[in-house]
C-alpha cells in the first residue's frame, strides 16, 4: 500500500485497480496462507511493530486524535482540528509535504476531516511519511486556504 519512488511517498492503495480475483488465484493465496504459518507470524509482528510506531508518532501532534486500531494495516487519522475536507488536507499533504494520503470522505460522510494511511511497510519509510506530514502540519495554516 505505501509506495515509495524517489521524492513522493503514496498512501494510496493499489487495491482500487483491481477488480476481482480468479478462483486459482485465491485458491493458491489459501494454500500459501495456510501453510505459511512462520511467514504469517512474521507478518503480524511486524505490522503490530508499525502500528505501534505509527501511534506513538501521532501522539506528538496534539491536534491530530487516532484510535489504535484491533486490526488491519490502516490509520484513520482525524485532522478535523485543522478546519479543511479531507480532499483540502490530502491535496495540501501531497503537494507540500510530497506524500500521498487517502481522503477520508471517500469512505463515507463519517471520514470528512479524516485521513487514512497504511502502516503495511518498512519502518524507514514510515519514518521518512511521518517526518514530512509532521514539519508540514506543524507549520499549517487553515486560513491559506479558501473554502
Amino acid at each position: 500500500d505505501l509506495i515509495y519512488e524517489e521524492e513522493h511517498i503514496s498512501f494510496a492503495s493499489l487495491d482500487e485497480d483491481i477488480a476481482h480475483t480468479d478462483r486459482i488465484a485465491q485458491m493458491s493465496i489459501q494454500g500459501f496462507l495456510r501453510d505459511s504459518k512462520p511467514w504469517l507470524r512474521d507478518l503480524k509482528e511486524h505490522l503490530l511493530k508499525m502500528r505501534n510506531y505509527c501511534m506513538e508518532r501521532i501522539k506528538r501532534l496534539p491536534e491530530i486524535k487516532c484510535y489504535q486500531p484491533e486490526a488491519g494495516r490502516f490509520l484513520f487519522l482525524d485532522l478535523r482540528a485543522y478546519q479543511l475536507n479531507s480532499l483540502k488536507i490530502a491535496e495540501y499533504l501531497k503537494a507540500n509535504a510530497k506524500v500521498e494520503v487517502k481522503p477520508g470522505i471517500l469512505f463515507g460522510p463519517g471520514g470528512e476531516g479524516h485521513i487514512r494511511i497504511s502502516f503495511a511497510t518498512s519502518q524507514i519509510i514510515l519514518e521518512e511519511a511521518l517526518d514530512r506530514i509532521e514539519n508540514e502540519l506543524k507549520n499549517f495554516r487553515p486560513q491559506r486556504f479558501k473554502r
